[in-house]
């Protein structure tokens, strides 16, 4: 694995309830995520700010993990992740970016099995990924000019999931 793997930030998300929101007020608190062990002392911590019965809600989410957050929930496998060692959290963030429809659940079952090769750009990705393919494969040095390395790999990209994400490189989904 390569050092442009992601560092993770923390993830802190702004919360509230709808009773203060539907009242004009902007009174919130900025709360860590990675403080709290699960979900449940999350919630028991907001409602000593805001009161047992408070119907909370979550904006302004920010940090690695904030594309999981929506405003009325946060999933409980989450807090999961960040009990997870650092590269684990790691392939579960590149497991989310490379998901259309981001689940935690399915990022988490799914980590174990992420590869990630580090590219500064997409040509670079594929030609990397099609090097890997011929790893071990001894071609007649007449036929390396007529392999095309970076087709190869963005085949292998097409048929197998890879997917190349420019801020980080790319990475293969099981």
């Amino acid at each position: 694995m390569s050092s442009n793997l992601p560092k993770i930030e923390r993830t802190i998300v702004r919360v509230s309830t709808y009773e203060l929101y539907n009242s004009g007020s902007l009174k919130g608190e900025n709360i860590d995520l990675t403080m709290f062990a699960d979900k449940e002392c999350f919630i028991e911590h907001c409602y000593s700010i805001f009161g047992v019965d408070a119907e909370l809600m979550y904006q302004d989410s920010e940090g690695s993990f904030a594309m999981c957050i929506e405003e009325s929930s946060i999933p409980k496998e989450l807090f999961d992740v960040f009990q997870m060692k650092d590269y684990d959290q790691q392939m579960v963030w590149l497991a989310l970016s490379a998901m259309d429809n981001p689940n935690v659940e399915q990022a988490v079952d799914k980590h174990e099995d992420v590869r990630f090769i580090a590219a500064d750009n997409e040509r670079e990705f594929y030609e990397l990924l099609g090097d890997e393919l011929l790893e071990g494969v001894d071609l007649p040095p007449i036929i390396n000019g007529y392999v095309d390395i970076e087709r190869m790999g963005k085949d292998e990209s097409d048929l197998n999931g890879w997917h190349y994400i420019s801020q980080i490189g790319g990475v293969l989904l099981p």
